[in-house]
């Protein structure tokens, strides 16, 4: 069994988070709470869509018909809704905090519930000391893998996944509270796929994997009482938690199944475009403290040509030499195990590795592209590494494991614990974009003219701000500022919008095909941004 210390300290936690939220949220808390997570691109249409909640809660929108795309319907569909992120986000604005530092305390939660999450499954699920379990939090909650994703907040979602384990698993454990667990489990994984799709549909790919892998780790004969369990006594339980699921993921099936029958979907060269090479299992951006000199040097980091922030999701070198050594010393003791948990957590682990080895390339010939075409949901997948925020979930955990396995070892066991934390350093990520500069700017434009009812993006210079930094300034705008636009940004775009590119010689026509084609000729107006003025009518 694992010894556990009995005397804990209790600090620990407490200090690992206060060091990795920090670490993390530095830009944010040492500039007066200005740098916001993001970019002008993504980042404004990450806000955006976070502040759209705002409005929905306040009656001034309808949920699925955010105001961009003007007068398109259901366009909420097109990209990652943020549900969660607004259902917190919404009753700070309400009190009158601002769009930026309301979505930065959203963040700031999401790492606290992700860290203390994380903590409690570890100790009360998986046995393990509550020491070992913090540091596993800091690695799952302030990593360097959540560092570079976090410009894609919605992937930063993978924090609500320990709460949604430890529901369910305190539900199968409990007697008089399991059923309300189990509904409130499915009902936020639901919630989950309304907020990050991908984020949830990983997860949901991972949960197909544990049960493949869980009669060849456990045995049949465990198999059989565990189904056996699931059908009699614990079949409450199941019932409730797919009920709860059932009745949650209606709004995300009336918004995205449009979408679906619309034909919407990549190909799957795009998606390989965008896939890992071997090597990038150990590519931690350049801008990593500690490796990323190191890797750089070796080619590993850095490489020309490689997609940006889509491949430098690997763990870092530390952990992920205690994740495997870890995975292969607790698999060599599956059938004599030193802790109960410790098959359930050779599953994790097998799982984590087997979703790695289904994206590499063997000879010209990727494995997801069996996924890509046959499992529900695969073909809206662009970006298969940002599995790794949730596989982060299973390696913290073995890596905890393996931790506390070696308590005897107190020193060199603290040295390592301290080596793992501080590699996780990363010099640059996340981006940051400055609130005061954004609601300044947004502050400064005047009402708009009388008969304006929505707004388009003028044309622009080939020498200007970039389409996706004019098209992103715009939803935010009309985000905060409570006004409509015609243009737009997101993963897909309505039949027949043509505004992508404002410094095309064609966007003047294409302005006026879609306010003629939609019947807004005569409440629509331009309006230049940042600068703040307005044009009305049609652009010639």
């Amino acid at each position: 069994m694992i010894k556990r210390d009995h005397r804990p300290e209790r600090w620990l936690a407490v200090a690992l988070f206060a060091a990795g939220f920090v670490l993390l949220f530095r830009r944010w808390l040492f500039s007066g709470f200005d740098l916001a997570f993001g970019d002008d691109q993504d980042g404004y249409l990450i806000i955006a869509l976070v502040e759209h909640w705002h409005r929905v809660f306040t009656g001034a929108a309808s949920w699925a018909d955010p105001n961009f795309f003007y007068p398109q319907r259901g366009t909420l569909g097109y990209t990652d809704t943020f549900f969660l992120l607004g259902l917190v986000h919404a009753p700070l604005r309400m009190l009158g905090v601002d769009t930026f530092t309301a979505f930065m305390l959203v963040v700031a939660a999401l790492a606290a519930i992700g860290f203390f999450g994380f903590q409690r499954l570890a100790v009360r699920h998986f046995g393990l000391p509550p020491g070992y379990a913090a540091v596993g939090a800091f690695l799952f909650a302030f990593g360097n893998v959540d560092a570079v994703k976090l410009i894609h907040v919605q992937a930063y979602c993978a924090m609500v996944l320990p709460v949604l384990f430890d529901l369910f698993l305190s539900g199968w454990s409990g007697k008089r509270r399991g059923i309300l667990l189990g509904a409130t489990a499915g009902a936020l994984y639901a919630a989950l796929f309304l907020t990050a799709f991908q984020t949830a549909w990983f997860f949901g790919c991972y949960l197909l994997l544990l049960a493949l892998l869980y009669p060849a780790v456990c045995g049949v004969t465990a198999t059989r009482s565990l189904a056996w369990q699931m059908a009699t006594s614990k079949r409450p339980l199941m019932l409730a938690a797919a009920c709860g699921f059932a009745a949650a993921i209606v709004p995300f099936l009336y918004l995205y199944l449009p979408v679906l029958f619309a034909g919407h979907s990549r190909e799957f060269a795009e998606v390989a475009s965008n896939m890992p090479q071997w090597r990038d299992l150990a590519n931690v951006t350049p801008e990593n403290a500690v490796w990323g000199g190191i890797l750089k040097w070796l080619t590993i980091a850095g490489r020309p040509g490689r997609p940006v922030w889509e491949v430098e999701l690997a763990f870092t070198p530390g952990v992920l030499a205690v994740f495997i050594a870890g995975l292969v010393w607790l698999a060599m003791r599956a059938r004599r195990p030193l802790a109960s948990a410790d098959p359930y957590l050779v599953v994790l682990g097998m799982a984590a590795v087997i979703f790695w080895l289904l994206q590499m390339d063997y000879f010209g010939v990727r494995p997801w592209r069996a996924i890509w075409a046959f499992l529900p949901g695969g073909g809206a997948i662009r970006y298969p590494f940002r599995s790794q925020l949730v596989a982060n979930l299973f390696v913290a955990l073995v890596v905890a494991r393996v931790l506390a396995a070696m308590a005897g070892r107190r020193l060199l066991t603290v040295m390592l614990c301290g080596f793992l934390v501080i590699e996780q350093t990363n010099l640059v990520w996340p981006p940051t974009v400055s609130r005061r500069a954004a609601l300044a700017w947004i502050d400064a434009v005047p009402a708009p003219p009388a008969p304006c009812r929505a707004f388009y993006v003028p044309p622009s210079a080939a020498d200007g701000p970039s389409a996706a930094q004019l098209q992103t300034a715009a939803i935010l705008f009309a985000a905060i500022r409570g006004i409509a636009t015609i243009n737009g940004y997101s993963t897909w775009v309505p039949d027949g919008w043509a505004l992508d590119e404002p410094a095309s010689p064609g966007y003047p026509a294409a302005v006026r095909d879609w306010a003629h084609r939609n019947g807004i000729e005569a409440g629509l107006c331009g309006l230049e941004l940042p600068a703040g003025g307005w044009m009305p009518g049609l652009p010639q």
